[in-house]
């Protein structure tokens, strides 16, 4: 089940990123492979937004000064080692590459691994399965 999104996109010399978080939905009208939900939908229990807030800052500071952050990242990497389309940019973009997942790079990027051995690194963009 799918509670909470994150977005990102390339705007001039920088990326954007934004996290969503479902907090008090009840009822979603869309079909989805990650069925939506929501913080009181799964315990019951109303989420106090700026606790919530503090202890996904709090995460992510911890989380990136962590020395061995790329390590642990690969690790949980959606779709490591497996074949994906990926669209670079923004939604929508028609420049399409297909590789295999392979890692991160050095700050934070995606590598994909073409069948010919190419490693090409993506800042932004959308996996399609």
């Amino acid at each position: 089940r799918k509670m909470a999104g994150i977005y990102c996109r390339s705007d001039s010399d920088c990326i954007l990123c934004g996290i969503g978080v479902n907090l008090l939905q009840e009822n979603f009208e869309t079909a989805s492979a990650f069925p939506p939900c929501s913080v009181r939908s799964v315990t019951g229990k109303t989420p106090c937004r700026n606790t919530l807030l503090e202890s996904i800052l709090s995460a992510m500071k911890e989380s990136l000064s962590d020395p061995e952050w790329k390590e642990k990242g690969e690790k949980s990497l959606f779709r490591l080692g497996e074949e994906v389309l990926f669209a670079e940019g923004e939604a929508g973009s028609v420049i399409l590459s297909r590789g295999r997942v392979t890692g991160l790079g050095e700050y934070g990027e995606l590598i994909l691994e073409t069948d010919s051995g190419e490693q090409t690194h993506f800042y932004s963009g959308e996996i399609y399965l």
